[in-house]
């Protein structure tokens, strides 16, 4: 049986040629998981590194071909078209950057993705293959100026809403929680109060609809606390049996640096925190 639909396939290749005047090629679409990668994109499917085979511009006439994709992130920006053309009000929507979408077949400089609820056209070259490539990776102890790679990539995913590119400015704590709670799905409920400084941000988050502030830690809330007239928020990991926490955080150790710190119940009582979380 697999000889035969491999020699199907060929034929099926083969007749693309001749009936499309286009010659199929092979392509390896690689989809790679970090190590670590997983738990920081939840819900995120990956897929094993395959190779397909696709015309250069066939139309895909049979809904089962579609099943035929290649998961890839979009590394900026980029218009959905409803033709594989730049004209008049062929835009659906804009794909945010970091979405994931699937490549349905190829056609000069354009791909055919489904991405989100929409299928249409976009330019290849705005696809990602690799996981790294589009999200950023921090590592504890390194300092993230405004130039880093990784700091780009953390703005872009949280579209620069601290204008914290645009000033100029090292890597913020504000900024890190803000891509730390949209990872795990959170988005806060900001008013159009500015600006959101640290320290500040439970006052400007009491009351409003979702929002939950207490003294008692929870893993995916935000820790609050005020060191020498200087507010600062980190982002609880995890929250362990012993009341011990994990947080992570920027700025926290020295302006810029990424910092993973295991405090001890006695430790983060210390700075009298509060934890603001979304319920």
């Amino acid at each position: 049986m697999p000889t035969l639909l491999s020699v199907l396939y060929d034929l099926s290749l083969f007749a693309a040629e001749k009936l499309f005047g286009v010659k199929a090629f092979t392509q390896s679409y690689p989809v790679v998981m970090e190590q670590g990668m997983q738990d920081s994109l939840p819900g995120l499917v990956y897929t094993q590194s395959r190779t397909l085979a696709l015309p250069s511009y066939v139309p895909i006439t049979n809904p089962e071909e579609k099943n035929n994709s290649s998961l890839f992130f979009v590394g900026e920006d980029a218009a959905l078209h409803t033709d594989p053309v730049v004209a008049f009000d062929v835009v659906i929507r804009t794909i945010p950057y970091g979405s994931q979408v699937h490549v349905l077949k190829l056609g000069g400089r354009w791909a055919y993705v489904r991405a989100l609820t929409c299928e249409g056209w976009i330019f290849k070259d705005s696809l990602r293959e690799q996981v790294r490539d589009v999200f950023p990776v921090l590592v504890d102890g390194t300092s993230y100026d405004a130039e880093h790679e990784e700091t780009h990539k953390l703005r872009k995913m949280i579209h620069d809403q601290f204008c914290g590119d645009k000033a100029s400015l090292f890597l913020t704590d504000a900024e890190y929680v803000t891509y730390a709670l949209s990872r795990k799905g959170f988005a806060l409920p900001w008013t159009d109060v500015r600006p959101r400084t640290p320290g500040t941000w439970q006052k400007k988050l009491r009351g409003n609809s979702g929002v939950h502030i207490g003294i008692t830690p929870k893993t995916n809330a935000v820790m609050e606390y005020v060191v020498d007239d200087v507010g600062y928020v980190a982002f609880v990991d995890a929250v362990y049996p012993d009341v011990s926490i994990k947080q992570s955080g920027v700025g926290i150790v020295r302006e810029g640096v990424y910092s993973e710190v295991l405090m001890t119940q006695e430790q983060w009582k210390e700075l009298r925190p509060v934890f603001i979380s979304i319920q």
